[in-house]
């Protein structure tokens, strides 16, 4: 996922427009403003809409590679 636009913050919290580069569906979320957040979160985060992260790899895929699904 990618951040289009931060729609509100207060200290590290802050709720975006998220982008899908994939499909480039949009929504409205929260996140966390920290390292962990940017590096290992949103890069693997589904996609509500197509299913899919930054990588192309589906719910399937992330889980076998990863163990987990991340999303936000």
């Amino acid at each position: 996922m990618k951040i289009k636009e931060i729609t509100y913050s207060n200290r590290n919290d802050f709720k975006a427009i998220f982008t899908c580069p994939m499909c480039n569906h949009e929504y409205e979320a929260w996140g966390y403003s920290d390292d962990n957040f940017y590096n290992n979160v949103m890069p693997y985060a589904l996609c509500p809409k197509c299913g899919k992260n930054e990588q192309g790899e589906d719910e399937k895929a992330l889980e076998s590679r990863l163990g987990y699904t991340v999303r936000i």
